[in-house]
């Protein structure tokens, strides 16, 4: 990989999302004033959608790539993440501008926020117990071939010690008789 895709990697893309995440602050911290929590809560919005966001979006890449039930929903919670952080942007700044106003449509819109977060988050982190990692079944894949390998080899080599002696005991029997022919 070119030095510069590096660079950019390693510093400009953490770069732009803390400007991101910087930018955003004051939006969802007005709009959540709005709503009606107080100045003790309200900077705790952004927090909120940010972290939401972050963990179901980190949550789809790993069941996509695990190849584990869920990826569907945490897609959804990350894209709703994103649509809820764009509202809260374009609203604040709306109501800020005198476009728009608050309402109690708004206020109960907001106020269900972070249930929403913590209920979906909760079920995303369910994971079936059935369900396991690629490497896990790679490893009882290995560990049932070489299981059966060993039970063939025991079984073959049983039957082939049987059949030697079988073999062996014609080759004694055909010896005596020819022995006696003599």
């Amino acid at each position: 990989m070119p030095w510069y895709i590096k660079a950019v990697l390693r510093v400009a893309l953490p770069a732009a999302c803390l400007a991101a995440l910087y930018l955003s602050i004051p939006g969802e911290i007005s709009l959540a004033s709005t709503a009606g929590w107080s100045a003790r809560y309200a900077p705790a919005m952004p927090v909120c959608l940010s972290v939401y966001a972050l963990s179901a979006g980190a949550i789809a890449t790993y069941r996509r790539k695990m190849r584990l039930p869920g990826q569907a929903t945490a897609l959804v919670g990350a894209l709703a993440a994103l649509a809820l952080a764009v509202s809260a942007q374009s609203i604040s700044h709306l109501i800020e501008q005198t476009y728009m106003e608050g309402s109690a449509l708004l206020t109960v819109a907001v106020s269900c926020i972070p249930p929403l977060v913590i209920g979906h988050l909760i079920h995303m982190a369910e994971t079936p117990s059935q369900a396991v990692s690629a490497s896990e079944e790679i490893d009882e894949l290995r560990e049932a071939n070489s299981h059966l390998l060993t039970a063939l080899i025991q079984h073959e080599g049983k039957a082939l010690l049987s059949r030697t002696v079988a073999v062996l005991g014609g080759i004694k029997h055909l010896e005596i008789e020819g022995w006696r022919s003599r």
